[in-house]
């Protein structure tokens, strides 16, 4: 049998699954389940066929692999506040998440050319933990992960400097602490284990780049970069923040002091452990209602649906709870919610929605309780990163992933890490505000927390 696939042809025998062939053909294909058919991110496009699982699909005929494109809703924009520029020369800053890499070139105070991919190291883990027992686990495991996110950076900031006819070394990167600590051959293996202690916080120059500060191991620069760019912490009114991914960091505060912390959410809200998920790419279900009887969704670039994303997972479940489908304890039988022929929402995938949003919710509930602070002191709701970005937020609230009480205060910002790592870039002022973030934050580790384990055990029912 013969696979075209990126301009190269592969062989293999018939029968074999077209995940095997192309992982054996060298080819990057994403699947954090393993291959076991779970998360649906090794989706591709055949030629008179349509959207597969790779690691569904035997091969038996000849075929032409094509993938959707990966990198359709990766956030890149975001909120700059003002500040005193008092660095202008050319400057690249970036954002390194576990997912994605954004890459900023910075003129004059200006971003006037922007990078994004997916994060090269991402074959060998979808998440830091898949990546910290990679690098323990392999010889070369740590080697081999820090030569992908330099070099990827090194070209990044090389295609913009190309592009734009700009030359500069100087580069500033936040990130979450463990692609921090990879990215500068530092070991991540303590951050693996009880009480999750990184190597290094400090800024660092590091591999001809300056990594920002983090505050400790699951709460980083990124974190510390969002902060910043929200201004949350030279604000008079209590302010939330918060980054949904599968490490959730939330952080509560204002002027007069900020409390951090990082609820471990899972891969849930970002297609993987969904039967039918996909991540935020083209052609995947990013809304979804019930209308007149009937069942109505968008994809995403309007393309045929492939699969569905966390924007549109929060939206299913949402309508599922208003129609009362699903009961207050997240009871679906043995029943599916069909949304297409071939894409549905099953009782295991909302079992994994409620592990996450529970997660996220009790994060939340624990700081407001541990700082003493009700919802009515929130005066705003900064929602960042990408799956904040393009959440529908009464989804959000009617499943209680977020406060309802807090509806109408939240704010999408956008990619604030990566703003964060601008501004940091820019101002002096700056530079000196997320050494204080850094430094004076309170860090609560939830593990360790009886009212955390108390909220999330209440936090996994639903409200009708």
């Amino acid at each position: 049998m013969k696979i075209l696939v990126n301009g190269q042809t592969l062989h293999c025998e018939a029968g074999e699954t077209l995940y095997q062939v192309l992982r054996q053909g060298g080819v990057r294909i994403n699947a954090p389940c393993g291959g076991t058919g779970t998360c649906g991110k090794c989706t591709v496009l055949i030629d008179g066929i349509g959207a597969v699982k790779a690691c569904q699909y035997t091969v038996t005929e000849d075929i032409r692999v094509q993938f959707p494109n990966a990198e359709g809703k990766i956030a890149i924009k975001g909120l700059l506040r003002p500040v005193k520029v008092d660095h202008p020369e050319p400057c690249i800053a970036v954002d390194i998440g576990t997912t994605t890499v954004v890459a900023y070139l910075v003129v004059n105070g200006q971003i006037v050319d922007t990078e994004s991919t997916l994060n090269a190291q991402k074959p060998y883990g979808d998440d830091v933990l898949s990546r910290i027992k990679y690098t323990m686990e392999q010889a070369d495991g740590l080697e081999t992960l820090s030569m992908h996110i330099r070099e990827q950076v090194r070209r990044m900031a090389a295609d913009l400097c190309c592009r734009n006819g700009i030359q500069t070394e100087k580069i500033a990167i936040a990130g979450n602490t463990v692609m921090l600590h990879i990215y500068a051959g530092v070991s991540p293996a303590s951050i693996g284990i009880s009480p999750f202690t990184p190597v290094f916080t400090e800024t660092r120059l590091s591999k001809g780049a300056v990594l920002l500060p983090s505050i400790a191991g699951y709460v980083g620069a990124d974190t510390v970069a969002a902060i910043l760019a929200s201004g949350m912490h030279l604000s008079e009114e209590v302010c939330l923040l918060v980054d949904i991914g599968t490490n959730g960091e939330i952080a509560l505060g204002n002027k007069d002091g900020i409390t951090v912390c990082a609820a471990a959410a899972g891969p849930a809200f970002e297609g993987a452990q969904i039967s039918c998920g996909a991540g935020g790419i083209a052609g995947a279900i990013n809304s979804v209602r019930f209308t007149d009887d009937r069942m109505r969704y968008t994809t995403i670039d309007n393309k045929p649906p492939i699969g569905i994303c966390g924007s549109g997972i929060l939206d299913a479940m949402a309508e599922l709870l208003r129609t009362e489908l699903v009961d207050e304890s997240g009871y679906f039988g043995d029943k599916e919610l069909i949304i297409t022929e071939e894409i549905s929402i099953t009782a295991g995938d909302i079992r994994q929605i409620q592990l996450a949003k529970a997660a996220i919710a009790a994060g939340i509930q624990t700081l407001l309780e541990c700082c003493s602070t009700s919802l009515d002191d929130v005066a705003h709701c900064y929602l960042a990163g990408g799956f904040g970005s393009y959440l529908n937020k009464e989804s959000a609230c009617a499943i209680g992933l977020l406060p309802k009480a807090l509806l109408n205060k939240i704010e999408p910002i956008g990619n604030a890490a990566g703003m964060g790592a601008v501004l940091w870039l820019l101002s002096e002022k700056s530079r000196m505000e997320a050494d204080d973030i850094a430094h004076n934050a309170r860090y609560l580790e939830l593990s360790a927390s009886p009212v955390f384990n108390m909220q999330f055990t209440m936090c996994m029912g639903f409200e009708l």
